[in-house]
């Protein structure tokens, strides 16, 4: 009867084995740093030299004899020749010539100090800072998926399945009823008696819109005789608004959405809401759940003509992310963002933890550390930026056009009146008598002092105006210091006059005449 559905599986695997794990945890002795420290000194200074120069080539460099390889800790130790206990590793018993052969082989003892500081080391757990040789590494074992991996019912395609036979058919109202019911009675339990109308309908609310139902809602439906009644109730519930705000919360926390960066500094992402709406959208309008999940990881790519699409990539760029980072973070912060990318793409879509491949293949899942990193350069090209989209083209449009035309309309009345009507309504009123009252009588400034910041000369003339001379400046300031006695002044008037010797007479010092006064 629910015509939408949105499926959040954890798959939860377990493939590793349980052999090969000892019995009890053997515990790191409490000054384990205090020891390691110094065994990495001690090699450093005197026993990496004596390995290599002494017991490399042999053992690690260009052969490997006796089975015994040294150019790496791992392989030292699995060897059999050393222990944690000096007196009890075979290799001081060889070095020392208490037993044969004689190391180095055919070749002096080494000096009784080397073999302590060797003995000393071994003591100290035999810590290496670095292998001896480049091809000292111990080889990886590569994971590889096999069938049987495959095989887990997870990782296997959906297929048909047969429904169940119970004998109590009569409680079951559709095929799922019967897969309920059978678990029930192979567990020998009796199911619920049904709920009345009043619990059912705050049940429908709560599980669809997360808002508890009017009194007055419940009342019609106890009371409705139709009976299609909860149906009716359950469709209109699932058009309400609610439905996608309640259910994209849940979404939301899978895909890890918050409206700041976070970290210490977690300034506001003002434009996050935009992913907020797309799964309010998608949901009330039933965004078929492969298009759901095409849109969040390449809405871009896929339709790139669609406001809903590019919102839904937001889903990439949910995350939390530093703002503020120095040159010498860059690269690290950009691997953790495609770490981010893959993680949440990992957990959401496939209920897997793929990041825990990014150091090493999963320890539980199969999922080589080769499929993370092919998977983190799929995400490669995807860069969290803000873009200017237009998310209702059609609806912009109309009133795009509706505006210009109005618009239009205003500039076309107003040069009317400029032209037609405004010279004649200001002659009217300049010779009305409030005009004068207004206006009161004009008269020409004394002026104190002139100044011009960029060196233009001011020569003030007969007429007390004043003529600007020499270099023409991109800019000018002139400041004008005058006196008056009026203690009425209303208003400050400049008139720009024309001069002979100005560029085409003026009024201003521009090659075309022009005079452009500014604040």
């Amino acid at each position: 009867m629910l015509s939408r559905l949105i499926a959040a599986c954890l798959f939860l695997l377990n493939l590793m084995s349980q052999q090969g794990f000892a019995d009890e945890k053997q515990l790191l002795a409490p000054d384990h740093p205090e020891r390691a420290k110094k065994g990495l000194a001690l090699f450093k200074s005197s026993v990496r030299d004596a390995l290599t120069k002494h017991c490399l080539d042999c053992h690690g460099g260009k052969s490997i004899k006796a089975d015994f390889d040294l150019s790496s800790r791992e392989l030292l130790m699995s060897s059999g020749f050393v222990t944690d206990s000096a007196d009890d590793s075979h290799l001081i018993a060889l070095i020392e010539h208490t037993a044969d052969p004689h190391m180095p082989f055919k070749e002096q003892k080494l000096a009784d100090k080397l073999i302590a500081d060797i003995r000393t080391w071994i003591d100290l757990g035999a810590p290496y800072d670095a292998p001896l040789s480049e091809k000292s590494a111990t080889p990886a074992l590569e994971m590889i998926v096999k069938d049987s991996d495959r095989q887990f019912w997870s990782f296997r395609p959906l297929h048909a399945v047969e429904v169940p036979t119970v004998n109590d058919a009569v409680w079951c109202r559709t095929p799922i009823d019967q897969f309920v019911r059978a678990k029930q009675e192979a567990a020998k339990l009796t199911p619920n008696g049904t709920a009345d109308r009043r619990v059912l309908i705050r049940r429908a609310y709560f599980d669809l819109i997360g808002l508890p139902p009017t009194p007055e809602q419940v009342d019609d439906f106890v009371n409705s005789q139709d009976p299609d009644a909860w149906p009716k109730l359950i469709d209109e519930l699932l058009q309400s608004p609610q439905y996608g705000e309640r259910w994209a919360r849940h979404w939301m926390d899978v895909a890890r959405f918050a409206e700041s960066h976070g970290y210490e500094q977690d300034y506001d992402r003002p434009n996050a809401y935009h992913y907020r709406d797309f799964l309010i959208k998608a949901l009330n309008a039933d965004l078929p759940y492969d298009q759901f999940v095409q849109w969040q990881l390449a809405g871009d790519e896929l339709a790139p003509d669609n406001p809903l699409a590019m919102m839904a990539t937001g889903f990439l760029g949910a995350g939390a992310f530093p703002t503020q980072l120095t040159e010498a973070e860059f690269e690290s912060a950009r691997y953790d963002e495609l770490d981010d990318m893959v993680m949440t793409t990992g957990v959401s879509f496939l209920g897997l933890s793929i990041g825990c491949a990014r150091c090493h293949d999963h320890k539980f899942d199969p999922i080589p550390s080769r499929d993370y990193y092919r998977m983190a350069a799929a995400f490669g090209s995807a860069i969290r930026a803000e873009t200017q989209i237009d998310l209702a083209p059609e609806e912009n449009r109309k009133r795009q056009s509706d505006f210009d035309a109005q618009l239009a309309a205003k500039k076309q009345a107003a040069s009317e009146f400029e032209t037609t009507k405004l010279p004649t309504k200001f002659r009217e009123w300049l010779a009305t008598a409030r005009a004068a009252e207004q206006l009161g009588p004009w008269e020409t400034l004394h002026i104190v002092s002139l100044d011009a910041s960029s060196g233009t000369k001011l020569e003030q003339q007969a007429d007390a105006s004043v003529l600007a001379t020499g270099k023409a400046p991109t800019k000018e300031v002139i400041t004008v210091e005058a006196e008056s006695f009026r203690p009425d002044v209303r208003a400050l008037r400049v008139e720009a006059l024309a001069h002979d010797s100005l560029p085409q007479k003026g009024p201003g010092r521009a090659g075309n005449g022009n005079f452009v006064l500014s604040d």
